[in-house]
């Protein structure tokens, strides 16, 4: 093969890629020169075979909408085009003639080339389809996974078995560092015992008259040192109601509202109910004091 054909053979691959899919600058570039170089056919000549090309293949699968005489019409120009093509391809008897004859017969086969684009098209599309349910089967998936793990995992108190509030109150009374105090009255039994590290702490009564919640409630104040003695801490509101069968003794949970820094004093008053923000102290039903601590 003489350099002449090679250099016909890449100027037929570069117009045919510039008439279908357009050229980059280092092909158009190539291009320029080998048309300015071979003078002897024109870009004009593959844009003509692609447009007869492109019309056949438009008119090979018509849109049902057109009317029919329409499409007749749009069927001969087709033909004329290509025919022409073929024609001034023929008479230029240059190396572009099997161009535009391969031009002219992939217009003719034009009916198997559509079904094929469209199965393509209908494949990507299906592609497409699948793709997206995928991503969304592994989303819900992954929030299933979640869900499971989350309930499998996180503390749940309906499932765990509630601890007896006096095993509670026996297991803080022989924990490291637990104060015992008992009550100064004489008709009164009971302590208070107190985890200074732990701010936890509890009360046994026995001999404490059982209330009415809607007539009067209890309520704890506990003393700071290190606070102002006129606003103790708030330990809680609570009842007082028989002991359970088999129990002398009623426990309560202490529940104070800040921190306690320096406990001094546990007292007890009575209050309207729900309990009040500051206690005139009228009356108070027992005490107990750290002096008294064990």
């Amino acid at each position: 093969m003489n350099a002449n054909s090679s250099k016909h053979e890449r100027r037929e691959e570069l117009l045919a890629l510039s008439a279908t899919e357009g050229l980059c600058l280092p092909q158009r570039e190539e291009l320029d020169a080998l048309l300015a170089e071979l003078d002897d056919v024109g870009a004009d000549l593959f844009e003509s075979a692609v447009a007869a090309l492109e019309v056949g293949m438009t008119i090979s699968q018509p849109e049902p909408q057109l009317p029919a005489h329409l499409l007749e019409s749009l069927t001969q120009q087709g033909e004329a085009i290509v025919s022409a093509c073929q024609e001034d391809a023929a008479k230029s008897n240059s190396p572009q003639a099997a161009s535009v004859s391969a031009a002219a017969k992939a217009v003719a086969s034009s009916d198997a080339a559509i079904p094929q684009a469209q199965l393509a098209q209908t494949s990507c599309q299906s592609a497409r389809t699948s793709s997206l349910w995928n991503s969304l089967s592994a989303l819900s998936v992954c929030v299933v996974i979640a869900f499971f793990l989350a309930w499998f995992f996180w503390p749940d108190a309906t499932i765990a078995p509630q601890v007896p509030l006096a095993q509670q109150y026996q297991q803080l009374a022989t924990t490291a560092g637990t104060v015992h105090v008992a009550w100064n009255e004489e008709n009164l039994t009971g302590e208070v015992i107190w985890n200074q590290e732990r701010q936890e702490g509890f009360m046994k009564f026995q001999g404490l008259a059982i209330n009415d919640p809607t007539d009067k409630q209890y309520q704890l104040w506990i003393f700071d040192g290190l606070r102002n003695s006129a606003y103790p801490i708030d330990g809680g509101v609570f009842d007082i109601s028989a002991p359970e069968q088999g129990e002398q003794s009623v426990i309560i949970r202490i529940q104070p509202k800040l921190l306690v820094q320096q406990p001094t004093l546990f007292a007890v008053t009575e209050e309207a109910p729900g309990g009040v923000v500051v206690s005139n102290r009228d009356p108070i039903v027992a005490t107990a004091s750290m002096d008294n601590a064990q």
